[in-house]
């Protein structure tokens, strides 16, 4: 397989790559040109041509002839580089929103549409304080424990939930 990084886009014709613009040595006459990925490989006749993928791997961009070169473009500018704003301006990438802690969301990066993979982070939110707790919630809590006042028929009802420590 060989990758050239020189040359101008359009030579010999070969369609625009996945990075952008490629150019075939072939020419239109080529019967490698044109055919999809497994096809090209499946021929003894015929080369596949990648071009980088702009995240460090290499895609399939056309079909070759040996000794065949394409010409990949550049990549495009990765959606991480821009801010929420700029992002919301671009049809080619997509604002993330993660979850805050008080149910609210919140920018968290630029991705390509669909999320390219990215996913928000895990998030440990901070426990509501044990006195906004009734009854229940504070017995389920290691870190409270339930107050409790006596009543006048000699029970016990409950007053508040309270720190451990306190």
């Amino acid at each position: 397989m060989k990758v050239d990084d020189g040359g101008g886009a359009g030579q010999g014709g070969a369609g625009g790559g996945p990075t952008g613009s490629a150019g075939g040595a072939g020419g239109p006459g080529t019967p490698c040109q044109g055919l999809d990925e497994t096809t090209c490989n499946s021929r003894g006749d015929c080369q596949p041509l990648s071009c980088g993928d702009c995240r460090g791997g290499q895609a399939f961009a056309d079909c070759g002839g040996p000794g065949d070169k394409i010409n990949c473009g550049p990549c495009p500018p990765t959606c991480l580089a821009f801010d929420e704003a700029t992002c919301k301006t671009r049809a080619d990438c997509s604002p993330l929103y993660c979850h805050d802690c008080s149910g609210g969301e919140r920018f968290q990066e630029c991705v390509p549409p669909g999320g390219g993979g990215f996913s928000c982070p895990a998030i440990t939110c901070p426990l509501p304080s044990c006195d906004t707790l009734d009854q229940i919630s504070c017995k389920t809590r290691g870190d409270c424990h339930p107050s409790y006042c006596p009543t006048c028929a000699g029970g016990q009802t409950f007053a508040l939930c309270a720190a451990s420590n306190e």
